[in-house]
Formats: structure tokens, sequence, C-alpha cells
């Protein structure tokens, strides 16, 4: 009687452990398989990043600019604390540069069906910033990014604000379609606001250029 118990316990155990061996094995290639696609996304980003570069220098040429953070380049200004594009190329050249520094962190984001919100100095450690929010069409991941922005320096006025793309990290938040929003330090480094969603992660990635 003994015996039989001692055998019985033994195969039990023994099917216990193939399962919980085979679970192991499931979870530890559906974590591999995840982290390939991650980074065959980003690489096909990057790799399209060369083409949007192209593209954006070519319609800047056109304007007689070498860089789109050139100080007598406008690509828009403030009314009323909110962002209006100073035409419909310029615009098309802010979407560019967006979709570009997107495209060089490993995202490709259309911008150009998105709005971009202005984030006030006063409320962002004295960083002034232009954020546009978009889904990967990759991953299929949320991504906010945010640029620094200054104003022509001979249109100070509060009512009408000239905007130029200025210096300053790249800055994108992703994984969170609510909250997760770039923002500034005071020393200049970036974060990201928290994601407002349960069970849903936000991802700061900061590049310098």
């Amino acid at each position: 009687m003994t015996r039989k118990f001692y055998v019985i316990y033994a195969m039990v155990l023994l099917v216990s452990t193939s399962c919980t061996s085979n679970q192991d094995d499931s979870a530890t290639t559906s974590d591999s398989e995840a982290i390939s696609q991650e980074l065959i996304a980003s690489q096909k980003a990057r790799q399209l990043a060369k083409n949007t570069k192209s593209k954006l220098q070519e319609i800047l040429s056109s304007e007689g600019f070498n860089d789109i953070k050139d100080e007598n380049l406008i690509v828009g200004s403030l009314v009323d604390n909110k962002f209006t594009s100073a035409s419909d190329k310029l615009r098309g050249v802010l979407d560019l540069y967006f979709k570009l520094k997107g495209q060089q962190v490993g995202y490709d984001v259309d911008f150009s069906e998105s709005e971009y919100e202005y984030i006030n100095a006063e409320n962002n450690n004295g960083y002034s910033m232009l954020i546009s929010t978009g889904v990967c069409k990759i991953s299929g991941e949320y991504v906010s990014l945010g640029l620094n922005i200054t104003f022509k320096k001979d249109n100070n006025t509060t009512v009408n604000r000239d905007v130029i793309i200025d210096e300053g990290s790249t800055l994108t938040c992703t994984g969170c379609r609510r909250g997760c929003s770039p923002r500034r330090e005071s020393n200049g480094d970036g974060y990201c606001t928290d994601c407002q969603i349960s069970n849903s992660n936000c991802t700061k990635t900061e590049t310098e250029g």
C-alpha cells in the first residue's frame, strides 16, 4: 500500500514539474518574441528616418534654410496660448520634423493628423515646448513627442508670438494614451507625467539633438 502511494505521488510530481517547465518555456518564448518584434520595429523606423530626413532637407532648402532651428524660420505663432501653423507648407515641415525625431528613436508616427499642444514655460520649469501625440504605425503604441521652442526676439508681445524650434533633447513618452506627456525638470532633463490608466505603463526615451 505504501509503495503504491509513492509511485502515484512520483507520477503526479513528474506531471506537475513538466507542466511548470512548459509554462516557463512558453513565457520565456513569448517574452523573446516580444523583444524581437520591438527590435525589428525600432530598426524599421530608423531606416525610414533616412528618407524623411532627405525629404525634410529638400523642403527646407527650397525655402532657403539649412536647418529647421534657423532663428529666422518661424514655424507658427501663439495666439491666446494656442499654437497655430504659419502656413500649410510650414505645418508640413513641422510634421516631418516631428516624424523624423520619432523615427530616430524607433517610432514611426504620422503627426500630420495630430494637434500641437503648447506647454507654457511657467508651468514647465522655464521650458516652453510643443507636444504632439500619435500612434506608431509599426508597433501600435501611443507616442507623445515633445521639443523645446523659443520665440523670435523682435516680437515679444503676449498676443502673438512667433515660434522657432529651439535647442534641446527630443523627449518621447510611450505606452499610455492618457497622461504620459513630456515635461522638463528645472535642469532641462525630461520626464513623463503619470499615466492615468490602470495597468498601463509609460516609458520615457530622451535623446540629444
